[in-house]
């Protein structure tokens, strides 16, 4: 059985991210909560669990199969895998993985406008300014395969 969204999926994604703090040094979970709250306009439910969930397999050493055993949701659980960079993983090739779809699309941009909106960091401001660079490069990669575009 699907998790119910919210508590179940936010009680999970609670679970896995524990502690982990983001690049920027804020709560990983509060990073996927703000990117499950510019999803949540969508309406859709899914897409809000996998917004929620989007850095789990990357990030804590939890796989597909461990997950799809937790939610019991295959379309959330390809939708988190989609979203998952490989390691070894090309920016190219993660982020035309995450433009070829709507919602793996959607997702990955927000994910990666948290990182300017995100007021919780607690690294130097120059460390955040590099990374704040980079999130912005991948967004425009991003943009740029969405419309068909070369990189």
């Amino acid at each position: 059985m699907a998790l119910s969204w919210p508590v179940e999926t936010e009680t999970l994604a609670a679970r896995l991210l524990g502690d982990r703090r983001t690049k920027l040094g804020g709560s990983h979970l509060a990073h996927a909560m703000r990117v499950a709250d510019a999803v949540a306009a969508k309406g859709d439910h899914r897409l809000v669990a996998a917004a929620l969930l989007h850095d789990v397999i990357e990030k804590c050493d939890t796989s597909v199969a461990e997950l799809l055993a937790e939610t019991g949701d295959e379309r959330v659980v390809q939708l988190v895998d989609d979203l998952t960079h490989r390691s070894g993983e090309t920016d190219d090739v993660y982020l035309s993985r995450c433009a070829t779809r709507p919602e793996t699309l959607l997702i990955k941009r927000c994910d990666l406008l948290d990182k300017f909106a995100a007021d919780d960091s607690t690294v130097a401001a120059e460390v955040a300014e590099h990374i704040r660079d980079e999130a912005r490069r991948r967004l425009d990669l991003l943009e740029r395969l969405a419309l068909g575009q070369s990189a």
